[in-house]
């Protein structure tokens, strides 16, 4: 594990704020742009809707945006008269809904919805539900198909899409026959300024450790045991016949095969987005299995870059947003499913030998490509466009 690094940062939620002061911020520059997404999470919603807002608010003099979501449904009218652009973020249909972009398309107001899964296709309910490892019965159909259907009604009837990847634009466009705008998930300031002070920290050490090697897997939730189950074999292997490597698990696993090794496996609850930063920077290794589908290949590579900001090599799933950010061998490494052994026992060897290379290169990579600023000339095509 990496020493001198703190054992704990302050947190607190950056984005309970008042309606009225998140309506005052929209109504200052001279584009713009409501967010609607139903409630505060610490998910999607940060990714998708609170990280956005920031990055357009570091522009002043192009944009002002802000978020509300179902509290503020009765102020929403005050908020579309004053918009120029609406998006609505994984919102489900319902008639209060269909008024909304309704009554903001009457005003001239344009109408994006934003999307960060393959989710709103029923044609793939079966993939997905497989995919996260739920049962299939009558009750789980019911549960899906309802929930895709309703996102993928509001997704058709506003005037564009927004996703995380290319893959996922192909998908929306072919389901709703609209124009989508890759808009890739990024890290927030507080992330990025913490993840810069950890990465700094551990450079100027270089790279000091104490004689352990943490190898983690952060997941989340226990809608991940079918992408661990990939990496779990593997993992008992090394645990095995490396008596230095550690296991860290963040979120909700089951793993009934590493029970031989629990003394030397570290789980950890649900993180704050920056204390999770924290955890990562004090992992030498992260892993990032996924099963290989069309599913996997919509999502999201912030597993890929959220690590890698902090210094941290990734293994990860050829899925199509890793096989774009991660150049195998240089700022870290894609494994096949056949492959995950090698490419571990590979990591690991940067550990011992020549670390700084690589972590320098997911570094440099992260910070030029996932900073909120970096965002601001793709944010300014999308939006500022006429279409």
């Amino acid at each position: 594990m990496f020493l001198g690094l703190p054992q704990k940062v302050a947190y607190l939620e950056p984005w309970f704020t008042s309606f009225e002061e998140r309506f005052a911020k929209l109504s200052q520059g001279p584009l713009k742009i409501a967010y609607f997404y139903e409630s505060q999470d610490s998910s999607t919603f940060r990714y998708r809707v609170f990280n956005m807002v920031e990055a357009l608010n570091s522009a002043p003099d192009e944009f002002s945006a802000a978020f509300f979501t179902l509290d503020d449904l009765t102020a929403m009218n005050r908020v579309i008269s004053a918009a120029d652009i609406l998006i609505l973020c994984r919102v489900r249909y319902t008639d209060v809904i269909n008024n909304l972009i309704m009554q903001a398309k009457a005003r001239g107001c344009r109408v994006f919805y934003d999307i960060d899964d393959l989710i709103f296709d029923t044609e793939y309910a079966h993939l997905v539900i497989n995919t996260l490892g739920e049962q299939l019965s009558d009750k789980m159909w019911n549960r899906f198909f309802a929930y895709m259907s309703r996102l993928g009604t509001v997704l058709k009837l506003c005037d564009s899409v927004l996703v995380t990847n290319k893959q996922l634009a192909i998908c929306a466009t072919e389901y709703a026959g609209l124009k989508a705008h890759v808009a890739p998930n990024f890290l927030n300031e507080a992330q990025l300024n913490l993840s810069q002070q950890l990465y700094l920290q551990k450079r100027k050490s270089n790279f000091k450790r104490d004689e352990r090697i943490h190898v983690g897997y952060f997941s989340g939730s226990p809608t991940h045991n079918r992408d661990f189950s990939i990496v779990s074999p593997v993992l008992a292997r090394l645990l095995q016949y490396d008596k230095r490597v550690t296991l860290r698990l963040g979120g909700f696993l089951e793993a009934p095969e590493l029970e031989p090794f629990a003394a030397r496996i570290e789980k950890f609850p649900m993180q704050d987005f920056l204390n999770l930063q924290l955890l990562q920077a004090k992992t030498e290794v992260n892993l990032v299995p996924l099963q290989n589908n069309l599913f996997t290949d919509c999502k999201s590579d912030l597993k890929y870059f959220e690590t890698a900001i902090v210094g941290t090599i990734t293994v990860a799933s050829p899925a199509f947003a890793y096989r774009e950010s991660i150049k195998d061998g240089t700022n870290g490494f894609l494994a096949s499913d056949q492959d995950w052994e090698n490419k571990i026992d590979a990591a690991i060897a940067k550990v011992d030998h020549g670390y700084a290379s690589m972590a320098d290169s997911a570094y440099t990579d992260s910070q030029q490509r996932y900073a909120s600023g970096a965002q601001l000339p793709l944010l300014r095509t999308i939006f500022q466009s006429s279409s």
